[in-house]
């Protein structure tokens, strides 16, 4: 019998009599992967023709449609609803579809085929890099552990043939990564990053290669080790490439050129390696 419906991008998720807890706990009735979700976020309650959700206290709030929920709300057909950073849209079924069933189907949440493994990963992958990147600014400590739970995440699924990213997320994933490297001092981020782009045989645009060479110049000169070396991976293979790649190997060169002027520089200049060293 139709019902109404959570709908996530991806995955719609059918809404039974009862009350529904959501959150990151495996025992929740609806469990939502995402960092900025508590683990008891929000309860959904359908009675009848009615549904209402109410936060339960979560940190960083229930939104509907763009409103931080202040005690329990009704529902309507098409309002967003955001717990934590994902977000779904509530679809109503006509009130003379509704009935009370058994309470062995109150238990029960209808899951629809959900996303395959790899398109769930990137949009875990995705719902991080947009979750360090809006925490940098206001809590670094957190937006840290997120960045270390994002690098664990895609280390885990190295594989050039079935790659752990998009190409579409290499730009923000270099960006994002740019910023943790300035806010901790620590180059070391920059050369995961490149030896990350020669595992899985993949490239940002060219863009994105100049932006973040200009935002911590040096602490690319302190990760030109893993930048030569992707950089020797893809020279090989420059003829075989498209163009939209071959600019970005260009912007490799130019990186690779723009450390080694840096580095002659860093030599007639002792204030400069004194400086690059503690990068």
């Amino acid at each position: 019998m139709p019902r109404s419906r959570l709908r996530f991008p991806g995955q719609e998720i059918t809404l039974p009599e009862g009350v529904l807890t959501i959150g990151r706990s495996d025992e929740c009735a609806v469990t939502i992967d995402d960092p900025l979700a508590s683990r008891q976020h929000a309860t959904i309650t359908v009675v009848g023709a009615r549904a209402t959700v109410r936060d339960l206290g979560s940190r960083n709030g229930t939104f509907v449609n763009g409103e931080r929920l202040d005690g329990e709300r009704l529902m309507k057909n098409g309002d967003e609803i955001a717990f934590g950073s994902r977000k779904a849209v509530f679809v109503a079924v006509s009130p003379a579809l509704m009935r009370v069933d058994t309470q062995q189907e109150l238990a029960t949440v209808e899951r629809p085929t959900p996303l395959s493994d790899v398109d769930r990963h990137r949009w875990w992958i995705d719902m991080h890099l947009d979750f360090v990147d809006k925490a940098l600014g206001s809590n670094p400590e957190t937006a840290l552990e997120g960045f270390d739970r994002l690098v664990a995440g895609v280390g885990a699924r190295i594989d050039p043939d079935d790659p752990p990213l998009a190409h579409s997320q290499l730009d923000k994933l270099c960006l994002v990564t740019v910023r943790v490297a300035l806010a901790t001092a620590d180059a070391a981020r920059i050369q995961w990053l490149f030896d990350l782009f020669t595992r899985v045989d993949l490239l940002p645009s060219a863009g994105a290669l100049r932006a973040s060479m200009c935002q911590a110049p040096q602490h690319f000169v302190a990760a030109s080790l893993a930048i030569d070396a992707c950089r020797a991976h893809w020279s090989s293979r420059r003829l075989q490439v498209g163009a939209e790649r071959a600019a970005a190997l260009d912007a490799l060169d130019e990186l690779a050129h723009s450390i080694a002027l840096r580095r002659a520089s860093a030599e007639d200049d002792p204030d400069t390696v004194t400086q690059s060293k503690r990068d």
